[in-house]
């Protein structure tokens, strides 16, 4: 597997990039988030990849961060999405945004991603709620307990996502009043 690319890039569009290191050109396919995140043409930039090998098709992916790309891989393994399917989902959502959405067992959000309809929705949340790794505290004064319980949390607030992440980063640096 090729972990990462570290090169110049020399192109980008809405859906693909170009990295040059060592005369090489590697074509990465990335979600829209992923893209953003790149430098402009001409500056060096590190991608991390995930090289997706079928009967009829070699294709190189790329990601802004290894959390993104282990989004992807948790995608792929679900029944029925692909690679292209998984960045569609990653361009419609942000790996932290998604996951809240898995979390809150949110169909009519996951639905809203290109080529997923409700079927394919529930699915995606029922593969994944338990594979991501994330526990829903719905009222807890002792945010210790959920530091030493999780890796990861999403902050929720009358309904609606606050922040989410690394359970260290959002207790060490709480983006919302609500985690302070």
């Amino acid at each position: 597997m090729i972990a990462f690319i570290r090169g110049t890039v020399v192109y980008k569009d809405a859906e693909i990039a170009i990295l040059e290191t060592g005369g090489i050109g590697y074509e990465l396919v990335m979600s829209v988030h992923a893209l953003a995140a790149l430098p402009a043409c001409g500056n060096p930039a590190q991608v991390w990849t995930y090289l997706a090998v079928k009967e009829d098709n070699i294709s190189l992916f790329g990601f802004s961060e290894p959390a993104e790309r282990e989004l992807f891989e948790k995608l792929i393994a679900v029944s029925g999405i692909g690679p292209k399917m998984a960045i569609s989902a990653l361009s419609t959502f942000r790996p932290a945004e998604f996951v809240a959405h898995i979390a809150a067992g949110d169909v009519s959000a996951i639905s809203t991603i290109p080529g997923v309809g409700k079927k394919i929705a529930q699915r995606i949340i029922l593969e994944l709620k338990d594979k991501l790794g994330m526990a829903i505290i719905m009222i807890t004064h002792d945010l210790g307990v959920v530091a030493q319980m999780c890796e990861k949390i999403a902050v929720m607030y009358a309904g609606r996502l606050m922040e989410s992440g690394e359970t260290k980063d959002v207790l060490v640096n709480p983006q919302h009043p609500y985690t302070q």
